[in-house]
């Protein structure tokens, strides 16, 4: 028998995912039994799925307890580490990876529900162009960028008063060098591709081609 797998998606993908039937054409030349499921679907859909690999779940950060119960619920055959998955939902991870030595973008963080003054934030740190966020949020939602001072505050007031909020300088490499994505296939470095900045609304664009991996980026993967 072929094994069944359980490919995650959304009941409404809020973008078109390119790669999902190159990758069922390709799973079912390996004789893999395929199928596209959504977490937020028909749980039935799932039964018989002996492994189930999170894919195009790009709703998530708008139901994150409703999504969060889902992984818990189905730890035992999820192949993305559960506790990896809970630990990623939240940006929060950043203070974690920078406490272990890792450079990161500076941020300004703002709970729920605390006032937050761009004005007094980013003069604080001498920032003069700056991107504001969710700490939950995936595909650029509600992330936008301010150049000052003085800032409008009022888009992040409006963040802060639903959950944790952000606060970045923008970072203007990635204008040019780009944000790089490192890819892994089967525990090992494979290749790099490049994102271009990207904001509310606005369309996910990587230049075609893959790219080679610089040894700095190796090490940190």
């Amino acid at each position: 028998l072929m094994p069944r797998v359980a490919l995650a998606t959304c009941t409404h993908l809020p973008e078109p995912d390119l790669d999902e039937a190159v990758l069922l054409s390709a799973l079912d030349g390996e004789k893999v039994d395929a199928r596209v499921v959504a977490w937020d679907g028909d749980p039935s859909l799932l039964e018989g799925a002996s492994l189930i690999v999170l894919r195009s779940t790009w709703n998530y950060h708008l139901a994150i307890d409703a999504f969060l119960a889902w992984v818990t619920k189905n730890e035992p055959r999820l192949q993305n580490p559960a506790s990896i998955v809970r630990w990623n939902a939240h940006k929060g991870y950043l203070r974690d990876l920078a406490k272990e030595g890792f450079p990161v973008v500076p941020t300004a963080w703002v709970a729920r529900g605390e006032r937050c003054d761009l004005d007094r934030l980013a003069g604080e740190r001498g920032w003069r162009d700056v991107v504001v966020k969710p700490a939950i949020s995936a595909a650029s939602h509600a992330t936008r960028r301010f150049r000052g001072p003085p800032f409008d505050s009022t888009f992040a007031a409006e963040l802060a008063a639903r959950g944790d909020v952000m606060v970045q300088p923008y970072m203007v490499s990635v204008d040019d060098f780009g944000e790089r994505s490192i890819v892994c296939i089967d525990g090992e470095v494979s290749h790099a591709v490049r994102k271009r900045p990207r904001f509310a609304a606005g369309d996910e664009r990587m230049p075609p081609g893959a790219l080679a991996v610089a040894d700095e980026e190796r090490r940190l993967a």
